[in-house]
């Protein structure tokens, strides 16, 4: 802090203690979000460097690369071709409502996979189950980049899955019982 009583050392004061609240603010988001703190850390954060930007269409590359290396042992060629397709769709949803080619993990929020769904349901026209697929494989996707420490979890959040089918009531053995038992008295 710089002594006087000048209204220049004032605002020198203002600004160095506001200086002081933003690199709290950061350390304490690094913090939360398991980052090592560090001196240079912090001075990237605060100039807006970022040192592991890692990106959607690069993490499901990465993903549909190791599928590809265990077909025959692991994972059947119908299931690569699946997530093959699903990174398709995805490259073509950011063209259709981005106008990117890509896009960094830090800026997906909920709002994208509700987008997403969207996008499936009215402009590729896929029924509920197809587009429910869809999202179970880029959830897998998410899920590993989450792992592996690319993506903090409060960044985005899981979408439900919401398979539609009919519900099935189950009869109880007293109900089966009585059903077998009953006598109706009306002809048929």
């Amino acid at each position: 802090m710089a002594k006087g009583f000048k209204s220049e050392v004032k605002q020198l004061n203002q600004f160095l203690e506001s200086l002081r609240t933003l690199m709290n603010d950061y350390h304490t988001k690094m913090v939360k979000m398991g980052e090592e703190v560090t001196a240079q850390h912090l001075k990237n954060k605060f100039l807006g460097i970022s040192e592991d930007r890692r990106m959607l269409i690069e993490v499901f590359e990465y993903h549909n690369h190791q599928l590809k290396e265990l077909e025959g042992t692991s994972y059947a060629s119908a299931t690569i071709k699946r997530y093959t397709t699903t990174l398709d769709h995805i490259k073509a949803f950011l063209v259709f409502k981005y106008k990117l080619n890509d896009i960094p993990l830090n800026r997906l929020k909920y709002s994208f996979i509700t987008d997403l769904e969207h996008y499936f349901k009215v402009t590729r026209k896929c029924n509920h189950n197809t587009t429910i697929k869809y999202i179970k494989n880029f959830r897998k996707v998410i899920n590993l980049a989450i792992k592996n420490g690319w993506l903090f979890i409060q960044q985005v959040s899981e979408q439900e899955n919401r398979r539609s089918h009919l519900p099935y009531f189950h009869k109880s053995k007293n109900e089966c019982l009585f059903k077998r038992n009953c006598r109706f008295s009306i002809c048929r």
